[in-house]
C-alpha cells in the first residue's frame, strides 16, 4: 500500500505545477515580459534607460480559472524581494501590487509560450 501511496503523492504533485504561463506587456514602447514554468520563471523589462532582469516564483495563482485556463490573478516574487500581484480583467491583467516600486509595466496580456 505504501508503493501505491507515494506514488499517489508524486501524481499529485506533478499535476499541481502549470506547464507554463507568459505575459507581455501591453506598452510597445518599454517591451517587457514574464516567462514562468512550474512555478519559476524570469521577468524582463525596461524603465528609462536601465534594463531588469529577475527571476520569478509564483507563490499563488489565483484558484477559480478564466477563459483559455488563465488564472484570474497571480501572486510573484522577484528574486529581489518584491511581491506583484497581477489581476485579469476581461483579456488582459492589470498589476494591483508592487509593480510601481519595482518599475515593471502595470498592463500585461498572455503571449504564446516559446
Amino acid at each position: 500500500m505504501a508503493p501505491f501511496v507515494g506514488a499517489l503523492a508524486c501524481l499529485a504533485a506533478a499535476c499541481s505545477h502549470d506547464t507554463g504561463l507568459h505575459l507581455v506587456s501591453e506598452a510597445t514602447a518599454s517591451p517587457a515580459d514574464i516567462r514562468i514554468t512550474d512555478g519559476r520563471g524570469v521577468a524582463t523589462w525596461s524603465w528609462g534607460s536601465k534594463s531588469f532582469t529577475e527571476h520569478v516564483e509564483l507563490l499563488d495563482a489565483g484558484a477559480a480559472k478564466k477563459q483559455k485556463g488563465n488564472p484570474r490573478s497571480l501572486r510573484l516574487r522577484l528574486a529581489n524581494g518584491a511581491v506583484i500581484q497581477l489581476v485579469a480583467q476581461h483579456t488582459f491583467y492589470i498589476c494591483e501590487q508592487g509593480c510601481e516600486k519595482v518599475h515593471m509595466p502595470v498592463n500585461w496580456t498572455t503571449a504564446a509560450y516559446d
